[in-house]
């Protein structure tokens, strides 16, 4: 009977539980067998009278406990009713709502505003001028790029040709040293120069008796030196027509690179 109780399916119980349970059932039965319960601790309580009308109030309290539990619970039974009729009102209420708002709603998506129009015209125009905005941004770009560039390259050739000038001037200045030192070797001494000039003095202090010609005849250094100025500023001369001509042609070819980058698309690049 025993074990057709804890084999119901109704009660049947985990196998760990019943283990526990029957170890504290052992437990509980041996400390009976050991008289435990003979003990004063336990015998004084139980030997104990309870008061019949402590006893009769508590039932009491109890019992009126219960009967207003089972008053409410009877309530609230009888009030289901009308409490489901008002959940299905208000279901009906709100499906009729839900109904009209999806009608509503159909409505306002087969509704064209008046300004719709113009909506939409003014959204083709807006990509069309995106468009443009996005293409003249991409030139821009490449432009700004391809300045950048050119610059670089101007800088660069204009400090090549600096170099350059300056080599050239500087070999023309070497050259102009080395034509001018046998020269300086052949010029006479200072008293020399200044005693043949003192024989070749005459006339008055003022020169009177002196003419252009015996002055160009008698002073050699001073073509000497006419001429050589002459060749100098020729060489100058020669110098800054170069340079300007190099300016010129550099300036040229920035333009024609600036104008085939325009021609050209830029979207190839």
């Amino acid at each position: 009977m025993k074990n057709d109780f804890f084999r119901c399916k109704k009660f049947a119980l985990p196998g760990n539980f019943r283990r526990s349970c029957h170890r504290r059932a052992l437990h509980c039965t041996n400390c009976l067998e050991r008289n435990f319960i003979t003990d004063s601790s336990v015998i004084t309580p139980l030997s104990r009278t309870i008061p019949l009308a402590e006893a009769e109030k508590t039932v009491q309290n109890s019992i009126e406990a219960i009967v207003a539990d089972t008053e409410d619970i009877t309530n609230k039974l009888s009030n289901v009713s009308s409490d489901e009729a008002a959940l299905d009102e208000k279901i009906e209420r709100k499906t009729r709502e839900y109904e009209q708002m999806q009608k509503r709603y159909v409505k306002l998506q087969s509704f064209r505003p008046q300004y719709m129009d113009e909506y939409e015209r003014l959204e083709s125009k807006l990509k069309e001028l995106y468009e443009i905005y996005v293409v003249k941004f991409r030139n821009l770009a490449y432009l700004q790029q391809l300045q950048l560039d050119i610059e670089r390259s101007d800088r660069q050739k204009q400090e090549e040709s600096e170099r350059t000038m300056r080599q050239v001037v500087e070999k023309m200045r070497m050259e102009l040293s080395m034509q001018e030192d046998p020269a300086e070797d052949e010029v006479p001494p200072i008293n020399q120069a200044r005693q043949d000039s003192s024989r070749k003095v005459f006339g008055n202090m003022t020169g009177a008796g002196m003419s252009e010609d015996e002055d160009e005849e008698n002073d050699p250094q001073a073509t000497d030196v006419l001429t050589d100025s002459e060749e100098d500023q020729g060489k100058r001369l020669v110098l800054s027509m170069s340079i300007n001509r190099i300016t010129t042609i550099n300036r040229s070819v920035t333009t024609v690179r600036i104008q085939v980058a325009i021609t050209r698309n830029p979207s190839d690049t």
